[in-house]
């Protein structure tokens, strides 16, 4: 009798402790879909979170340059110098008023607009042209200078333009420093070097 109740007892303990083992297991379970629906709720809000914020971004930037394409600054505020051309020929006739643009021709033949649409608004006896500039066209037009006085033949001039304007700016690539001021491409350092490579091939021939 005592041996069949140490059985029954024995039995019940081992139904009890797999009951426990259960209701852990399914307590677990239970616990790790929680967490894991959470994460995917947290991860779903951070990834629409992070949309509106980009969507928000590009709906900004959209704006802004909308807004600086459509603001449209009169001419007048852009120019910063009164500037005198005195180390720039002339050529041609040139009359106060004319629109006219600044060359530079080196002894290759090669030739380059350094600056163009230049408003005159005075030219004295001695043909010395005053014009209003802006700071990017005085450091154009001091670095073309600056190679006038550096390579043999060549020259900068103005001349009176007649034609249909073209969108298309100067075609002059100023030296490297000028272009560091002026936030140069890499293209536009290439271009310069190869410039100077040909002028000083052809200063030792």
């Amino acid at each position: 009798m005592i041996f069949k109740t140490g059985i029954r007892l024995r039995r019940n303990s081992t139904g009890i402790v797999i009951c426990l083992l259960i209701i852990l297991i399914l307590f677990t379970a239970v616990g790790e879909a929680y967490l894991f629906f959470r994460l995917k709720e947290k991860n779903e809000n951070i990834r629409e979170l992070r949309y509106t914020v980009l969507k928000d971004r590009e709906y900004l930037y959209a704006g802004l340059k909308k807004k600086v394409t459509e603001t449209k600054i009169p001419e007048v505020l852009c120019k910063d110098y009164s500037y005198s051309f005195d180390e720039v020929t002339v050529n041609g006739a040139i009359n106060t008023g004319d629109i006219i643009d600044i060359r530079i021709s080196f002894s290759d033949g090669e030739d380059y607009a350094v600056l163009k649409g230049i408003e005159v608004e005075s030219i004295s006896e001695r043909e010395v042209i005053s014009a209003s500039i802006t700071e990017e066209e005085l450091l154009r037009l001091s670095s073309a200078v600056r190679d006038k006085k550096e390579h043999k033949d060549a020259f900068v001039y103005a001349i009176r333009f007649m034609g249909q304007r073209s969108e298309n700016g100067p075609d002059y690539i100023p030296n490297a420093n000028v272009l560091l001021q002026l936030g140069g491409t890499e293209n536009d350092y290439t271009e310069r070097k190869r410039l100077e490579e040909r002028l000083s091939k052809e200063a030792d021939e």
